[in-house]
């Protein structure tokens, strides 16, 4: 029976991703980046079919792939009023996080309170 590192030495592919996939296998600490080149080698069956983009438009972690077309990639913006509140609403109290219709997290609250 063989592991998994012996599986990626024999068949997988030189490609980004590899040395990150093999890190995780020993148990090293990753980095987030480093995991999502990890997750990809893992998912593309460590590119054996060519570092080409695996086309899963659907998985969170496609904008990061190593080998993805350069399409357009959707990025998400402020509306104008939200980035007024966020610019210009002193937000000290939770009387004013209430007002401008935002929120603060509870230890705030309790701070401010007092």
């Amino acid at each position: 029976m063989t592991t998994s590192m012996e599986r990626v030495e024999k068949n997988g592919t030189a490609a980004r991703g590899e040395r990150e996939y093999l890190a995780f296998l020993r148990g090293q600490h990753l980095t987030l980046k480093q995991r999502v080149l990890a997750n990809c080698y893992e998912c593309t069956g460590m590119y054996t079919d060519g570092k080409e983009d695996c086309g899963q438009r659907a998985c969170v972690f496609h904008v990061h792939m190593p080998y993805r077309n350069n399409d357009a990639v959707k990025e998400r913006t402020l509306s104008g009023e939200t980035k007024a509140k966020t610019v210009t609403t002193p937000v000290n109290t939770p009387a004013h996080a209430f007002e401008a219709g935002l929120s603060l997290s509870w230890k705030a609250c309790r701070t401010h309170s007092k």
